[in-house]
């Protein structure tokens, strides 16, 4: 990876997201960092990412206390410690292909968080172990917001995604 409408607003998690029907091997493209950016420093934030299906995400986040930080989490998911961990065996390559997905999302507690123009570029998907890249299909509709009807986005482009996100009024 390289890194590289409007909802109702209500303070919680909120995003926008695009996910393929279709199984792939990869994803890739390039990210545009927002202007205007403001994260309330109550453990709220903001994140960018591509993921793998359930697999992988790895993008961008930002929180007053780290500023921006890329971030990886992959493998199994340990509820206990929120931490994900490779599998030993095959550790860093799919045992099959999957949906892929592009990721704009918020957790914002006061509804105060806020960005301007926020945007994927170039995103390509990969048809085949090792094969080459190819252009992210066009017929996907963002479900918007995700996972429930919080955070208050303004879509600038749909697919790639390209959003602002306003504080709450």
């Amino acid at each position: 990876m390289f890194f590289t409408a409007t909802a109702s607003a209500a303070t919680g998690e909120g995003g926008v997201r695009l996910l393929t029907s279709t199984n792939y091997h990869g994803i890739q493209g390039y990210f545009t960092v927002p202007s205007d950016v403001f994260v309330s420093n109550d453990g709220s934030y903001i994140a960018f990412y591509f993921g793998l299906g359930d697999v992988c995400e790895g993008g961008i986040s930002y929180t007053p206390s780290e500023k921006w930080k890329k971030f990886l989490n992959c493998g199994k998911k340990n509820s206990a410690s929120n931490r994900y961990t490779l599998p030993v065996q095959n550790a860093g390559t799919l045992k099959a292909p999957t949906k892929v997905k592009m990721v704009h999302t918020t957790d914002d507690h006061q509804d105060k968080n806020k960005y301007k123009n926020a945007a994927f570029s170039n995103v390509q998907v990969q048809t085949s172990n090792g094969g080459p890249y190819t252009t992210f299909p066009t017929n996907i509709t963002p479900v918007f917001p995700f996972p429930s009807g919080k955070g208050d986005y303004e879509m600038i482009r749909s697919n790639p995604l390209a959003t602002t996100l306003k504080a709450g009024k």
